[in-house]
C-alpha cells in the first residue's frame, strides 16, 4: 500500500513549539518511556525458570518521538489523551509512517532564506533533541530497574522454590537446629561430668 506522505507547510510551522519546559519534558518521557521497552523473547525450551529480561524496543521509541515531534511540537495530532488522568498513548504505525517526513523537512527548513521559518527549525530541532535524551535517560532507568541484577537472583531463587518445597525445607531446618541443640546439651553435660571426674 502506498504511503500518502504529510508536508509541512509555512503556517504550521510557524505555530509550533520551540520550547518544552523541562517540567513537562520530564514528565511526558515518564509516561512514554513505558512504551519504549519490552520483554526479550527468552528460550521456551530452557530447563531452569529464568526472570523476564527487558530491552529497548526499537519500534517502541521511534513511535514515541514521532508522536512527540507531530503531536507536542507540531501540533498535526492530538496529544490530549496524553495529559489525561489516567495518561494514555495512541498512535499507528501507519500515522507514524505518514508523517515519516517530517523530521528531514525541518532539517531542510534550517537552510531556508525565511529567518522566522530558519530560527523556528534550529530552535524546535534542538528542543526535540533534547527530549530525545531526556526520553533516553527514562529509558535507561526503567531498564536499569527491571533488570536489576539482585532483584533477577531473588527471582530466579522465588521461581525455582517451590512453597510446598520452602515450606518443608524450613520444618527439616527447624528438626535439625533442634536435634543440634540436644547434642550440644548432651556433650556439654559429658564435658561437665569429666571435669569433675578430673
Amino acid at each position: 500500500m502506498k504511503v500518502e506522505f504529510v508536508n509541512l507547510d509555512e503556517e504550521t510551522v510557524r505555530k509550533a513549539e520551540t520550547y518544552l519546559p523541562l517540567a513537562e519534558k520530564y514528565g511526558i518521557c515518564k509516561i512514554l518511556a513505558q512504551g519504549c521497552v519490552e520483554k526479550v523473547e527468552e528460550d521456551a525450551q530452557s530447563l531452569v525458570p529464568m526472570p523476564e529480561r527487558w530491552q529497548e524496543s526499537l519500534m517502541g521509541k521511534r513511535m514515541v518521538l514521532m508522536y512527540a515531534l507531530v503531536g507536542v511540537y507540531l501540533k498535526l495530532v492530538d496529544v490530549q489523551e496524553l495529559y489525561a488522568t489516567p495518561p494514555s498513548f495512541s498512535f499507528s504505525v501507519r500515522q507514524y509512517d505518514q508523517f515519516s517526513q517530517v523530521f528531514s523537512q525541518l532539517e531542510r527548513l534550517k537552510r531556508s532564506k525565511d529567518d522566522e521559518l530558519r530560527s523556528i527549525a534550529y530552535a524546535l530541532l534542538a528542543d526535540y533533541k533534547d527530549f530525545e535524551r531526556v526520553l533516553n535517560t527514562e529509558i535507561a532507568n526503567i531498564l536499569y530497574g527491571k533488570n536489576d541484577v539482585c532483584k533477577r537472583i531473588f527471582s530466579m531463587i522465588a521461581m525455582q522454590t517451590q512453597p510446598e518445597a520452602l515450606q518443608s525445607a524450613m520444618e527439616e531446618l527447624k528438626k535439625v537446629s533442634s536435634e543440634l541443640e540436644s547434642q550440644q546439651k548432651a556433650h556439654a553435660k559429658i564435658v561437665g561430668r569429666a571435669g569433675k571426674g578430673a
